[in-house]
């Protein structure tokens, strides 16, 4: 492995669990489904600090102004789609505690599964007390050993990432990520939809193949 030297997940595989629910590598632990591990009112306060205002400048996302508009908008969203086997969300709980570090997690990794086209693609916000530890490569690189290499196939062959094109930052992060992983740059996606209903932008889409990954050192 490139990012992390060890790993554990979950492979049991449940009617109301159909993806690996438990990651767990050196310095993180992936969990979902988010609503049994985040209640309404800390993910709200999460998703209204610092780390809101980022994703609402790259991602047309639209920051929370209340506990309703999170629950209707958001939270119960997530709970339909993972119910639905399409936008499947995780909490990152960091193994070693931070102090002065005031939330539950320092992020949220979202899945979003393309059964038919035997793809997902993988997004990421994390809040910025914990940049620069390579978290990003470490939970892509974590569900891919997850998704890639589960004992039962889950018939994912793909998994790609989508940063806004405006976000400079993120994309020369996941371009160093793909290039040691052995993945690549696709190419622009011109008015891609983050969200349903909020807006398009450009974006650049990077994926890695099953192959690739496998393949990668």
């Amino acid at each position: 492995m490139i990012y992390i030297n060890k790993i554990n997940f979950d492979k049991k595989i449940t009617y109301d669990k159909p993806v690996p629910c438990y990651i767990e590598s050196d310095n993180l632990i992936l969990k979902g489904p988010l609503h049994e591990h985040w209640n309404l009112g800390n993910f709200h306060r999460f998703q209204t600090s610092y780390c809101g205002d980022e994703m609402a400048k790259y991602n047309l996302y639209i920051e929370p102004t209340s506990l309703k508009y999170t629950r209707d908008n958001m939270y119960k969203y997530m709970i339909e789609q993972w119910n639905e086997m399409e936008d499947m969300y995780y909490v990152i709980e960091e193994k070693q505690e931070r102090s002065n570090y005031n939330y539950d997690y320092i992020g949220v990794i979202g899945l979003n599964f393309e059964w038919d086209k035997k793809y997902a693609e993988f997004g990421i916000w994390l809040h910025k007390d914990v940049w620069g530890n390579e978290y990003f490569a470490q939970s892509f690189e974590s569900m891919c050993e997850a998704i890639f290499n589960h004992p039962l196939d889950l018939g994912i062959e793909l998994i790609s990432a989508v940063p806004s094109s405006n976000n400079k930052n993120s994309i020369r992060a996941i371009e160093k990520i793909m290039n040691e992983l052995n993945g690549q740059l696709d190419g622009v996606i011109r008015n891609y939809e983050f969200f349903d209903g909020i807006g398009v932008d450009d974006c650049h889409r990077f994926s890695i193949s099953e192959d690739e990954f496998k393949n990668r050192y």
